[in-house]
């Protein structure tokens, strides 16, 4: 919905840009707390070090083992841009 939110302004769809805006923040109200960048970022390299991770081409699984963890919490694309920035370095 977030993104819906985002098209819709860039469009000039104010009208249906409120409608997202609103039944998400209908949505939010349910959905568990989102983790901080931070603690996303703590949980990454956990499981990176318990994983034995070592490259991007271990991303799959350490995403995947990630997801399972913290399903609901946080947001996918977050994950997964945390997780390239903790492998490539």
């Amino acid at each position: 919905l977030k993104e819906s939110v985002e098209q819709y302004q860039k469009g000039g769809r104010d009208d249906l840009a409120d409608k997202e805006s609103f039944e998400l923040s209908l949505l939010e109200k349910y959905l568990p707390e989102q983790l901080s960048e931070g603690k996303i970022r703590d949980a990454v390299k956990n499981t990176i070090q318990s994983s034995s991770a070592e490259s991007m081409q271990d991303m799959g699984r350490v995403i995947g083992l990630l997801m399972k963890e913290l399903a609901g919490t946080a947001d996918g694309k977050l994950v997964q841009k945390i997780v390239q920035e903790e492998l490539s370095s």
